[in-house]
């Protein structure tokens, strides 16, 4: 379901989307896939941010006694799954929060 809403964009940034866009560019479709990427990006900043205060907790012995780097898969082989996704959808678990969904 979409929501209409309002924006302000400065004259500057609407004639580079513009620009960019394209003749018969659909405006709400390029702030939307801005707004998903944006959202995407700071998940995924907020994963990294909790993934690096883990391993911080870590000892030298336990980092090295782990298979975590041995079993570990070169994360550009991978991909990441968040890129991949197309729609970003309300995570009913946390308040004003989004989630990625494919």
């Amino acid at each position: 379901m979409k929501v209409k809403t309002s924006v302000t964009l400065s004259e500057k940034l609407l004639a580079a989307i513009d620009e960019v866009a394209g003749p018969g560019c659909n405006r709400s479709a390029v702030l939307e896939e801005a707004a998903a990427d944006w959202v995407r990006r700071r998940r995924r900043e907020e994963d990294n941010r909790h993934d690096a205060a883990v391993y911080a907790t870590l000892t030298a012995e336990q980092i090295a006694d782990s298979d975590v780097l041995k079993d570990s898969i070169d994360p550009v082989e991978l991909g990441d799954a968040v890129e991949l996704e197309t729609d970003v959808t309300v995570d009913p678990g946390a308040k004003g929060s989004a989630s990625a969904a494919g």
